[in-house]
């Protein structure tokens, strides 16, 4: 097992800033950097680091496994957040034999330990993005377990019916069923409600909301999106420049939301517009927000509108349109004009929408609950039509590894790196 090191605190000039190392010399490469002995037990130790010809203080966390965050040996130290400090110290870590560390990679390892859970290691980043109490509350709930012991129980209860079946099949031979057709149909349905219950909710508790700016071609959704957000995605006066959605974290006040600029959607041949016209209607549909663009230097028919998610924005008001803002929110992303009001219309519709949601599921729970209800309801048919018990085995083991995927127990390498490509470095 290699020993990484990472930057744990956010970069960028600080009072103090924290090098996290995990690993077999961790403890070992802490300590030389700080010039004081290794610890052999936990313990924090004042030292120096010497860096730019003059010497910093420093302080060593020292945790030896099996009682750190990874289970692994874990340093950390804490010394003042100047650049150039934190840039010789990760250096000489990595000149000692460290490598850095992935994004997510420190959790991962807290996971493959057996220190968290795999639900409990997405609520940690849940904790990381919450930008308001309901979210925080939610995170905190998921990283006390309490979604994740509500799948174990579902879990145990199914693997229970599982094995009852298939010891009917065992058994067929001497008739002597262990369970009967009813009591199937019974503990199923019992188990789908207790799924549904533990998915309720009306978005998943552990993303921050997805706002998208849609709209036709040449609406201003790109240049807005460089208004709101300081990026720099390419400008065109020609049709179709977007084909990409362009993505970026927008913080406003204390909330955290993550706002795309969709493909424009127009009438097109087959070919590269049509399927990025495509890609744009799809993440407008899977949007918890939506921002409907419209150039109001032109005329327009304004779109009927959900006010719970979507928000009419007349883009272009520089130039000076005469369209009423009763119909929606007029902004200028080259003068900036609008652009306060409506970053406070967007944090207002999403503070709404992060109050709505009441589960403590992630969405890669909520798809692998919703695939075992699926399941389950195929079992539940296969018994009351009567079929065979391998045809309800069948359908209840589908829903059995759906479930341990949710939990974490049966959890491929893909599953794993999509969870954990979400996190930062240093986490």
């Amino acid at each position: 097992m290699e020993t990484i090191v990472a930057l744990s605190s956010p970069p960028g000039p600080a009072a103090r800033a924290v090098i996290r190392l995990s690993g077999p010399r961790a403890l070992e490469i802490g300590a030389s950097l700080c010039g004081v002995p290794r610890p052999s037990c936990r313990t924090a130790v004042r030292g120096a680091f010497t860096a730019c010809g003059a010497q910093a203080p420093v302080l060593l966390l020292a945790m030896p496994a099996p009682r750190s965050y990874t289970r692994e040996d874990v340093a950390e130290m804490h010394l003042p957040g100047a650049a150039p400090i934190v840039a010789e110290a990760l250096r000489r870590a990595l000149a000692a034999g460290a490598r850095h560390a992935l994004p997510g990679e420190f959790t991962r390892r807290a996971y493959e330990n057996g220190r968290l859970s795999l639900a409990q290691a997405e609520a940690v980043m849940s904790v990381i993005r919450a930008g308001d109490d309901a979210s925080l509350r939610l995170a905190a709930e998921r990283l006390a377990g309490k979604g994740g012991r509500a799948l174990d129980a579902a879990s145990d209860l199914l693997s229970s019916l599982v094995a009852d079946v298939e010891a009917s099949i065992d058994f067929i031979e001497h008739d002597v069923p262990c369970v009967g057709r009813e009591e199937v149909i019974e503990r199923v349905a019992a188990l789908a409600e207790r799924l549904s219950r533990a998915g309720s909710g009306a978005a998943p508790a552990d993303d921050a909301p997805r706002v998208v700016l849609a709209g036709p071609p040449n609406a201003g959704k790109t240049s807005l999106f460089n208004a709101l957000t300081g990026a720099r995605g390419l400008v065109s006066p020609l049709p179709g420049t977007t084909r990409d959605a362009l993505e970026a974290d927008l913080v406003l006040g204390y909330l955290l939301v993550r706002i795309s600029d969709a493909p424009g959607d127009a009438p097109c041949e087959p070919g590269p517009d049509a399927e990025a016209a495509s890609r744009g209607r799809s993440a407008r549909d899977r949007a918890d927000i939506v921002l409907h663009l419209r150039d109001g230097s032109r005329p327009f028919n304004a779109p009927a509108l959900d006010p719970a998610r979507e928000l009419l924005v007349i883009t272009k008001a520089d130039l000076g349109s005469a369209l009423s803002e009763s119909k929606g929110l007029a902004v200028s992303a080259l003068t900036g004009a609008g652009i306060p009001r409506l970053r406070a219309r967007i944090a207002l519709l999403a503070r709404r929408r992060a109050g709505e949601s009441d589960s403590v599921l992630s969405a890669r729970e909520r798809e692998a609950t919703r695939r075992a209800t699926d399941a389950l309801e195929r079992a539940r048919r296969a018994a009351a039509d009567v079929l065979g018990e391998e045809f309800i085995a069948l359908e209840l083991r589908e829903a059995l590894d759906a479930l341990g995927e949710a939990v974490g127990v049966v959890s491929s390498e893909e599953v794993l790196d999509r969870v954990f490509a979400r996190f930062c470095i240093g986490k």
